[in-house]
């Protein structure tokens, strides 16, 4: 079946529970590593809302990073930070300690030999999720050449960004375009309200692009496929929700959709994460009580799910709102599986 054909590869270990340990690290690592990278702060970082096939799940007080800054946090009721976006790495290994200790009595019978096993694997991660966040956070940099100093190009870019207090996703798109010509580079130069820092950090970052042996044009596609221009911030998706709900207007949601088909070719990840974005801020459960009146009215009507996104007519966004949409639906209904 489905499910053994999936535990084939725990099954096939010697110590099958540490196994499932490690692998939860990796997969929980490299979640993360991906909402840092693209500045997602999730909120609400319990124990219960960490899964083992690292999936994102219970999306509450979550949201994009404006301006750059560790300290953020987005959850009114988190008043000491602990879930910061900063603080999310270190949030994860502690969640994952808990898991191990639920795991100890079938890593090993006895106690000792346990929780040596444990501490073996647990005292890897920091190595696991450093090589996965720099694996993600130089290609935000257009680095494919593992170099010395990079580091050092990484953490000044980000240490000139929280003094100045410059918005994270823009800083990166028009670090992306700066290569295009002077007024992109000054535009990019715009952000910042003290010019030498960043003048003398480009001057570096660009000798360093220029040992990529790369044409800049392909640097560019590179950079402009990896730094999103467009997110889902807080303000432009609670507009969309109240256009709906308070006026019964579905333009502003057709023209998200209109966006997202627009730069399908050149941002195909930050479609799918801002379709993904759209779903978790409950967007697609206030149209379908807005315009139907009640979850109960619109279960398994698929012809009204393709009403609601005619507008999206290429195939893959199609694809992508209308199972968001199947999903929502399901979940407001109690549930039933379309996989």
């Amino acid at each position: 079946t489905g499910v053994q054909t999936c535990a084939l590869p725990i099954l096939n270990k010697k110590n099958q529970y540490q196994y499932l340990l490690e692998q939860t690290m990796i997969l929980q690592a490299n979640l993360i590593a991906e909402w840092i990278n693209v500045g997602f702060i999730h909120g609400v970082m319990n124990t219960d809302n960490t899964t083992i096939s690292g999936e994102t799940i219970d999306y509450g007080p979550c949201a994009f990073m404006n301006n750059y800054n560790p300290s953020t946090v987005y959850s009114y009721i988190d008043v000491n930070g602990r879930y910061a976006y900063g603080n999310q790495a270190q949030i994860i290994f502690w969640n994952l300690t808990k898991f191990s200790q639920t795991l100890s009595g079938i890593i090993d019978e006895n106690e000792k030999r346990s929780n040596k096993l444990i501490i073996s694997s647990l005292e890897k991660f920091p190595e696991i999720f450093n090589s996965a966040w720099k694996r993600k956070i130089r290609k935000k940099f257009g680095f494919t050449k593992l170099l010395n100093g990079d580091d050092k190009i990484i953490l000044e870019f980000l240490e000139i960004l929280l003094k100045q207090k410059v918005d994270y996703t823009s800083a990166f798109r028009k670090l992306s375009c700066s290569l295009e010509n002077e007024i992109k580079k000054q535009d990019l130069f715009s952000l910042f309200s003290e010019k030498v820092a960043i003048k003398n950090w480009f001057s570096g970052w660009n000798n360093r692009m220029k040992k990529e042996k790369e044409k800049v044009n392909k640097i560019m596609v590179f950079l402009k496929k990896t730094n999103p221009s467009v997110i889902p911030r807080n303000h432009v998706v609670e507009n969309v929700i109240n256009m709906v709900i308070n006026n019964d207007d579905m333009n502003s949601f057709e023209e998200l959709i209109d966006l997202l088909i627009q730069q399908k070719k050149s941002h195909i990840a930050e479609i799918n994460i801002l379709l993904w974005h759209l779903k978790t801020h409950g967007i697609i459960a206030s149209l379908i009580h807005v315009e139907r009146g009640g979850p109960n009215d619109v279960q398994w009507d698929f012809q009204y799910l393709n009403k609601l996104i005619e507008k999206a007519y290429n195939k893959h966004i199609k694809y992508l709102v209308a199972h968001y949409m199947v999903k929502e639906i399901s979940n407001v209904n109690g549930g039933f599986n379309n996989d």
